[in-house]
């Protein structure tokens, strides 16, 4: 199923699922999350969405990571509010959010150039007890920087070296660019923390 859901052969995955359960096979979560996965790909969110309720009502719970992979494809189909709502009610389904989960909602949120949106679920996460990774911050840094924040991205990036975590090679291209353009000045050194 999951070479199918790859390869966007989502008929075909959606034919093996059928036979798995006519032969009362229960799928798993994985089996479902895949399938979640494969449809939204395909940009079937709301075939996915349907699948969630079935996965649900056949008492199979979703965990973080099949919410993960939900959130992740309503936000790549432009469908942000329907992914903010779901994101917003994982608490009430008895599940706190990951960094997994976090760093998808704040990539889908900068991806809309909702920046202060993204930026408040940094400071969510930190409350929530959940932290930030390197990830995240490099995630954050990015969005910042390809939606004009360049000064706050430059504090976050302070921030992210002061607790450990450098930046990744994508994150450091966009300094230097900034940096040959004359928009910072080259004696920062930002991703190093020194």
């Amino acid at each position: 199923m999951n070479g199918y859901c790859k390869k966007k052969r989502i008929g075909d995955a959606l034919r093996l699922f059928r036979e798995l359960c006519s032969k009362r096979l229960n799928p798993d979560v994985v089996t479902y999350s895949t399938l979640i996965g494969g449809l939204c790909k395909v940009g079937r969110t709301q075939d996915a969405q349907e699948l969630l309720k079935k996965m649900q009502a056949s008492s199979q719970l979703p965990n973080c990571q099949t919410y993960a992979i939900l959130l992740d494809g309503l936000c790549k189909n432009g469908e942000l509010e329907e992914a903010m709502n779901l994101f917003s009610g994982l608490s009430a389904k008895g599940l706190q959010p990951n960094v997994c989960t976090y760093n998808v909602m704040i990539e889908g949120l900068l991806h809309g150039g909702l920046v202060d949106e993204a930026l408040t679920l940094l400071r969510e996460m930190e409350e929530k007890s959940c932290c930030p990774d390197s990830c995240t911050y490099n995630l954050l840094i990015r969005g910042l920087i390809n939606n004009n924040k360049t000064s706050r991205a430059v504090q976050l990036v302070d921030e992210m070296t002061k607790k450990g975590f450098s930046g990744d090679a994508s994150t450091m291209g966009l300094f230097i660019d900034l940096v040959s353009k004359g928009v910072l000045d080259p004696s920062l050194q930002l991703l190093t923390g020194k």
